[in-house]
């Protein structure tokens, strides 16, 4: 299911980091690979358990910092450091991190990885499950005492972790006034529940991609076209437009007084609607369940006991099997009605395996030397098209036969501009589509059509 959350997310600006993945050798990156996404994995090699994994939308540009990791590999601290590059701002960096909780060492990891940071004079966020409660003044101190030299800020505040009642997943930052919003979700995906942070950025960038939407359209339920052409012939007299020199003074009054009168017989309307299509394998039932897991979270957070926790956990177990037969049924049945058509078959299938979309390096190969930076290639290409020009030989041009076939221009052509009559605009707004989306006016074609014969005289005028 996450998967899929993630890939029915694949327009949003929205970055995944996963903790304690318990991924191993075993598992390859083509069953990792959602398309439209980068992924970048740190397993942990020295024992099991532990592990990270992130997946980036390919619209985001970052950069891994490699140079940020420590040198074994049983240090007790896991991380992955990444720098997010957005046009027209600064860049920062985000350090994704775990820390297993049986050793006192990490916090020298910590301190490295800040320090390195620090020397950047870079912003940078810190988030992940570090296993230090935030509640509790005396575990924090030494935690406290370590961001507080870097001026980083903790965010979170409510328990990550509730059958514990602690708040160990923890969010830092260097920058406040960057952040819009953090917290915690009340989603039932384990017993961690998820902490988020949104962060500001550029304009070129929306922050609200695949949230829902609203739509703009005219209500035409009681729209009644005679009564609409009346009060345009009434309100809008050819002669108050006589007074106008310039077409552009005439069409904005026009304009103003036309759209008064069309939100009268044709209110503009708003409505929220989805953005998002949910996947075809989540019916009603997993609905059902999915509302029910998290209503005995919320149940469990309000009241702290035991019981209500065994009857989330159990809420929760039902909804990942129902979840899994929902999912093998969907894709089950999509196959078999579709065996004896060969490309929606493969649609399916490119829907259900895992693909690995990442792009192969291009490399040039120059008088034996193989060439692959891109800086360097980039260059190379540059070069040999300004130099296209300077190598052509222009006798070519002078001695190619198509000169002697084209035709010789006389003084005698003129170009007019035909006169236009109320009978060519009548024509023309008989061939709008009124299934076209609205113009910049705002004006659709159907009340166009059915007011052209008012409009038509000032239309004329305007032209």
């Amino acid at each position: 299911m996450i998967s899929e959350s993630i890939r029915h997310r694949k327009k949003s600006n929205i970055i995944f980091c996963f903790s304690e993945t318990h991924l191993n050798s075993n598992w390859s990156d083509d069953e990792l690979q959602i398309r439209e996404f980068n992924f970048i994995r740190k397993d942990r090699t020295y024992a099991s358990g532990g592990g990270i994994l992130i997946y980036i939308p390919e619209t985001i540009h970052f950069q891994y910092r490699n140079d940020f990791s420590l040198q074994e590999n049983n240090y007790p601290l896991e991380f992955i450091c990444l720098e997010f590059k957005h046009p027209n701002s600064k860049p920062f960096l985000m350090a994704i991190m775990y820390q297993p909780g049986n050793n006192t060492l990490w916090r020298d990891n910590l301190n490295y990885v800040l320090d390195m940071a620090d020397n950047e004079h870079k912003e940078i966020i810190v988030l992940g499950d570090l296993n230090t409660n935030f509640q509790d003044k005396h575990s924090y101190q030494q935690l406290h005492v370590l961001t507080s030299q870097y001026q980083l800020k903790q965010l979170i505040d409510a328990v990550t972790r509730p059958i514990s009642r602690k708040t160990i997943d923890l969010i830092f930052t260097s920058k406040e006034d960057n952040v819009i919003k953090s917290g915690v979700l009340d989603v039932g995906m384990s017993d961690h529940l998820p902490i988020f942070i949104s962060r500001k950025i550029n304009s070129r960038i929306s922050i609200k991609q695949g949230l829902h939407t609203t739509i703009s359209y005219r209500r035409k339920k009681d729209f009644i076209a005679s009564d609409f052409d009346n009060d345009l012939v009434e309100e809008i007299p050819l002669s108050l437009y006589e007074i106008f020199d310039d077409p552009n003074d005439l069409l904005d009054c026009w304009y103003s007084h036309f759209m008064k009168i069309l939100d009268r017989h044709a209110p503009l309307i708003k409505r929220r609607v989805r953005n998002n299509k949910l996947p075809g394998w989540f019916n009603s039932e997993v609905r059902c369940f999915s509302r029910k897991r998290d209503f005995f979270l919320k149940q469990f957070l309000k009241a702290k006991n035991s019981d209500t926790w065994c009857t989330y956990k159990k809420w929760r177990n039902r909804t990942v099997h129902i979840i899994k037969k929902s999912k093998e049924d969907y894709y089950k049945n999509l196959l078999t009605d579709n065996v004896h058509n060969p490309r929606q078959l493969w649609k399916i299938l490119k829907d259900i395996l895992p693909t690995n979309d990442t792009v192969p390096q291009i490399t040039l190969n120059i008088n034996g030397k193989e060439i692959s930076d891109p800086i360097e290639v980039g260059d190379l290409f540059n070069e040999y098209f300004s130099s296209i020009a300077d190598n052509f030989d222009i006798s070519l041009l002078i001695n190619n036969p198509i000169n002697t076939h084209l035709p010789i221009a006389t003084n005698h052509i003129k170009f007019t501009i035909p006169l236009i009559t109320i009978d060519d605009i009548l024509n023309l707004a008989a061939e709008l589509d009124q299934n076209k989306s609205t113009g910049l006016d705002g004006i659709p074609a159907y009340f166009i059509k059915s007011s052209i014969h008012s409009i038509a005289p000032i239309i004329l005028r305007v032209i």
